[in-house]
This record gives C-alpha cells, sequence and structure tokens, in this order.
C-alpha cells in the first residue's frame, strides 16, 4: 500500500552543476543498457540556488529516467542547464514519440501514466511536480518540433 507524505525538505544554497552530473553518473549504466545516449549541456561552472538538495536529485532522476524509457535505441536525451538573473532553467528532451494530446493534459496528474502496468505507477511525474511547486518553480511539457518530449523546469534562485 502506498501512503503520500510531504517529504520534510531542507533548502539551502546548492549548486545544480554536481547535482547534475552525479545524477547523470548513477543512470549511465541504464543509458548504455537501453542503448540511449545522452548530452549534457551546462552554461556555467556554477548553478546556485536555494533547494533541498535530495529532492533536486529526484526531479532529475526521475525526468531523466522517463527520457531513458521513452527513447528509441540509438536516441539521444538532452539536459540543458543555464541560467538568468533570477532563475535557474533546467531542460530534458528525448527522441521518443512525444505526447498525446490526452497525455499532454493528464502528465502531472497522479495514477496517470502511459506506461504498462509493471512499469511505472504514474506516480513520478506528480510527485516531480509537487517537488517543482514546493521550491517555487514552474515545470512545463511539450512536445518537441520533430520527435520526442521537453520538460522545462524553472526554479528561482532565491
Amino acid at each position: 500500500m502506498f501512503f503520500a507524505c510531504e517529504m520534510p525538505q531542507e533548502m539551502k544554497r546548492v549548486n545544480l552543476v554536481p547535482i547534475i552530473k552525479s545524477a547523470i553518473d548513477l543512470l549511465d549504466a541504464s543509458f548504455r543498457k537501453e542503448q540511449v545516449k545522452y548530452v549534457v549541456k551546462i552554461e556555467d561552472e556554477t548553478l546556485w540556488l536555494k533547494a533541498d538538495p535530495i529532492q533536486l536529485t529526484q526531479i532529475i532522476f526521475n525526468l531523466l529516467m522517463n527520457a531513458i524509457y521513452f527513447s528509441p535505441k540509438d536516441g539521444l536525451v538532452t539536459m540543458e542547464a543555464l541560467q538568468t538573473e533570477t532563475d535557474i532553467i533546467l531542460k530534458i528532451l528525448d527522441e521518443g514519440s512525444g505526447f498525446t494530446p490526452e497525455a499532454l493534459e493528464k502528465v502531472f496528474q497522479p495514477f496517470f501514466t502511459t506506461k504498462p502496468m509493471e512499469d511505472g505507477s504514474g506516480l513520478g511525474l506528480s510527485v516531480v511536480h509537487g517537488i517543482v511547486a514546493s521550491h517555487k518553480g514552474i515545470i512545463k511539457a511539450e512536445n518537441r518540433t520533430r520527435k520526442g518530449a521537453i520538460f522545462t523546469i524553472t526554479l528561482p534562485k532565491n
């Protein structure tokens, strides 16, 4: 049985760059197993923001796992991170089939999934959405122009 609970947050000033790198390192074997390539584009050495580092890892991990899952063999997952004066912007792009209009509408709803029952509960993206919201950020899901999906997360720096 699953009980939803609020995770305690430890908000502190963190550099997002090492968090991204460690999430990618953790998932390297999954990328290789599924024969999916990845590229990481980070504009700066440091991307400072006030956030819970464990929850940031959870966001990146969940989105990358989905990107790997929906990517075709030899597909490319791109992770971009940049900053504006006030925000950190994180983008995860894949080359999967993208979203149907219905899926796009429901993508962050709890228990909504396009995966087979044994592959997902439909909670990952609703948890990600909750974490982003608790950090006063915005997450957007959309289809790419050619093929695949893109998730854009905007988090305020403080």
